[in-house]
């Protein structure tokens, strides 16, 4: 069974500036998106994700870019608990906003345990892409 994962690259880094680039796989379907962003991201979603779930109801995101045309690209995470026992879900939104034939849009979740989440924040928490230019976190299969 293929992997589930997001792995997060940078493509371009200066003081002000980093491009980053998203690739997340559920084993069935697989995309990437990249945007422009500052060093630090990636900071307060981390933080929310060591700590989720406070409740069974709690939602978390991550958001950069908007979904109209209006920026160079769109990538949404959000995480939530999909059964009251905690199997939890990130739900992965990207958009390129290019026209045909390069359009790149998806929409599709990662099913994983709340542990594996938290694991994920604290790699995000502590990566720096000034000296590592890419990350990969591996969830479990629920």
């Amino acid at each position: 069974m293929a992997k589930q994962q997001i792995r997060i690259s940078i493509l371009y880094y200066d003081d002000d500036l980093v491009e980053y680039k998203l690739d997340a796989s559920n084993g069935i379907t697989s995309s990437s998106v990249s945007w422009y962003g500052k060093d630090d991201e990636f900071r307060d979603f981390a933080s929310r994700l060591i700590s989720f779930p406070q409740n069974i109801t709690e939602v978390i995101h991550f958001q950069a870019g908007k979904k109209d045309r209006f920026t160079s690209s769109f990538l949404q995470l959000k995480v939530y608990c999909h059964q009251p026992n905690g199997y939890s879900a990130i739900e992965i939104s990207m958009d390129n906003h290019k026209k045909q034939p390069d359009t790149n849009k998806a929409d599709f979740s990662i099913f994983t345990f709340p542990a594996d989440l938290n694991n994920f924040g604290v790699l995000l928490k502590g990566w720096n892409p000034k000296k590592q230019f890419e990350i990969c976190w591996t969830a479990e299969i629920v």
